[in-house]
């Protein structure tokens, strides 16, 4: 009765993937350093796409081979590796004041007119016609940087297959930011093993043999953008991010640091350099010590420092702004030919501080005021600009708070909406500096006051033991958080007082088998508004879990509380939690050291967010197989031998596939790349996957089954 959400920890377990030895030597400082640029940013491109065609003085519709402006060369219109259609300047159209890169479902064959095979990166790649399903949108910059700031307005695609992405990549050396990628998914039922996902990412790629000698091919950090968690996912639309809807991606590349943000908040901060330390975490029995990245911040102190796998350590790269669609299969979609899905850009905007090294030149100078007024609002509060900018308006992002008046001027007074849940808005004053420049976005997120957080539960569990983890959500900024617990086996046995909006209890066991438990908590959040109290209870009888297609189960009528249950079916799959978890904190930047609250908080939101592949529902599968065993019940599934395997993988396909029809498989790893793929013929050879789990999924027409399979 698990729930495997195997392909939903792309935000996780591709942290894991890269966490390898390989990483560039350490580097000295004899003396402080000042490693960030106070240089306030200069604009040096901008479109709104207010045309009815591309501006091709600032764009190509099309790849470009370094410093070529044609596309005679072998990978000019082909979709990079996974990204299965041909790039055609038909699926850029500029209209209504907006970019559209579009997909369509077309048959289409591409060929460089006459380039020299021997350039092309492998054969096929150009240099002989490839025919692809889909032909997609595409658009690269024809300025290239070194570094610099991206703001841009998107609506992300989310139609079957789609992959949307804004990055940085290689021009005339490589470094790759990945300011956004997005996958699209279904929102229509609750634990799809696809859901849609929006990250983002940086790369340290080697390209010559100085770097190849430390073993460095392609480290990356990735991270989703926020509310995506899997609660999120199942507390449903009202939390979970809706990519296909507006928001604004923001990332600054500086030498030494980088961050990104979404809708004008910032989501992650990745240093350069870094020192590990060691932080302490309380398991409610003894003390568990995790590794943890201490970054420099802005001034280097004397020392050797080391350099962050993943952080684009190139300085001379010339990288171009791409924005690009694509699809992630071949499958065709529609019946017939036709419109597939898009992706919409508002307006692009890069800024850099100096410009001048890279030979650009600065469009508008900014010099912005900046938004006075409290970081949280708990009744009427004005807000003003620090310094004059005339004729600008004031807007709010979302309905967690309102306007006492008029949206312009150089003051507003905003009250809170006693009716929303939205944690936080963000205010926004929009105005232009000088006459010819674009029009310029100053924000400021605000706090709303909320103090009544919705309650996730987790049983997590195995034959022998049990506990308990409960957070908050949102977690509210600046709040205390303060619980009570009261659980055991057969009623409340053992008490447990915790702080934060992520706690885990201790764990209990008798050695015999678990299958009852009582949990009662009361949480108490303190904020500079007010406090509430939030209670409950939740026990069960023998056998009795939450049902995956009941959301009554695991979700109060009011879907205040969610409750889940995790189960770990053998100390290997507990270990590898254990190994999940630790490197996870171990790609966390920690700046403060002595910050015990905040670093308890990330520890247990890891923990909490690893257990995903573990979640368990009373109408999986496989524990309907089981139960329909003991009542003698026939139930047919797929299934895959030997598990674990080393060599090869053979497959008893259920009643549901057709034996006289083919069957394709495709196996990918846990972060959702495909590694193989093909027809299944009796026996499949894995012997050149690493070690690991992987999911196998099984098609015949429209028809999909998956399973999971280790590879030793």
């Amino acid at each position: 009765m698990k729930k495997q959400y195997h392909l939903l920890l792309l935000a996780l377990l591709c942290l894991l993937n890269q966490l390898a030895t390989a990483q560039l030597p350490p580097v000295n400082f004899s003396t402080n350093k000042v490693a960030c640029d106070a240089t306030p940013w200069k604009l040096v491109v901008f479109d709104d796409f207010n045309g009815n065609a591309l501006n091709t003085t600032k764009w190509f519709p099309f790849n470009t081979n370094n410093w070529d402006d044609h596309d005679n060369w072998c990978g000019a219109r082909l979709g990079y590796p996974g990204n299965y259609t041909i790039h055609r300047d038909e699926n850029v159209i500029v209209n209504n004041g907006t970019l559209k890169l579009t997909v369509e479902q077309k048959t289409n064959t591409w060929q460089c007119a006459s380039c020299n095979p021997t350039m092309c990166p492998e054969p096929g790649w150009g240099d002989v016609p490839r025919t692809e399903n889909f032909t997609s949108g595409y658009i690269s910059s024809k300025l290239r940087f070194n570094n610099g700031k991206v703001e841009t307005r998107v609506k992300m695609p989310n139609h079957k297959n789609s992959w949307g992405t804004i990055w940085f990549w290689l021009g005339t050396n490589t470094n790759e930011i990945d300011i956004a990628e997005a996958w699209g998914g279904n929102y229509g039922a609750i634990g799809e093993l696809q859901r849609p996902r929006n990250t983002w990412s940086t790369h340290a790629w080697a390209t010559d043999s100085v770097y190849l000698h430390y073993g460095v091919v392609d480290e990356q950090i990735t991270d989703r953008f926020p509310n995506q968690n899997w609660w999120q996912w199942l507390w449903g639309n009202k939390k979970y991010l809706r990519q296909e809807e507006w928001h604004d991606y923001t990332m600054e590349w500086d030498t030494a640091v980088i961050k990104f943000y979404f809708d004008n908040e910032l989501n992650r901060t990745i240093w350069k350099y870094y020192k590990t330390e060691m932080v302490p975490s309380w398991n409610g029995t003894n003390w568990v010590w995790y590794a943890v990245k201490n970054p420099s911040g802005c001034l280097i102190t004397p020392g050797d420092w080391k350099i962050t796998e993943g952080f684009p350590y190139i300085k001379n790269s010339h990288c171009k702004l791409i924005f690009s669609l694509g699809q992630t299969s071949r499958d065709k979609i529609k019946s017939t030919d036709g419109h597939v899905g898009q992706m919409e850009v508002d307006y692009v905007k890069v800024y850099q501080r100096h410009p001048e090294n890279d030979g650009h030149i600065s469009i508008c100078s900014n010099f912005s005021p900046v938004i006075v007024g409290p970081n949280t609002i708990c009744s009427g509060t004005g807000y003003s600009l620090s310094f004059p900018a005339p004729g600008g308006t004031w807007s709010l992002s979302n309905t967690g708070l309102t306007f006492g008046g008029g949206t312009g001027g150089a003051s507003v007074l905003l009250d809170r909406n006693p009716y929303s849940t939205f944690p936080t808005t963000t205010l926004t004053y929009t105005y232009t500096p000088a006459e010819g420049c674009p029009p310029v976005k100053i924000t400021k997120v605000i706090n709303t006051g909320i103090i009544y957080p919705n309650v996730g539960v987790v049983r997590t569990w195995t034959p022998f033991w049990q506990r308990f983890s409960l957070f908050g959500d949102p977690a509210i900024t600046g709040a205390t958080y303060l619980w009570k617990v009261w659980y055991g086996n057969t009623g409340p046995t053992n008490y447990y007082e915790g702080t934060g909006p992520f706690i885990t209890t201790p764990q209990i066991g008798n050695g015999l088998f678990l299958a009852s438990y009582y949990l009662r908590w009361e949480l108490k959040v303190v904020t500079s508004c007010g406090s509430a109290v939030v209670t409950g209870l939740r026990s069960n009888l023998p056998f009795v879990t939450p049902m995956l297609a009941n959301p009554d189960t695991y979700m109060m009528k009011d879907s205040s509380v969610i409750f889940l249950e995790a189960k770990f079916d053998t100390q290997t799959e507990i270990d590898k939690y254990k190994q999940t978890v630790t490197s996870l904190i171990g790609n966390e930047f920690v700046e403060d050291l002595n910050d015990t609250l905040s670093i308890n908080t990330m520890i247990e939101r890891i923990k909490l967010q690893a257990l995903e592949p573990y979640l368990y529902f009373g109408d999986r599968e496989e524990e309907i197989m089981t139960i329909s065993k003991n009542l003698n019940v026939d139930i047919d599934v797929c299934k895959v031998y030997p598990n674990p395997t080393s060599k090869s993988l053979s497959v008893t396909l259920s009643k549901a596939f057709d034996p006289t029809i083919l069957t394709k498989y495709v196996i990918s790893n846990l972060t959702g790349k495909n590694m193989l793929e093909g027809t299944y013929k009796g026996e499949i050879e894995v012997s050149i996957l690493s070690p690991g789990v992987y999911i196998i999924e099984l098609r015949q027409g429209e028809l999909r089954e998956y399973m999971k399979f280790v590879k030793e």
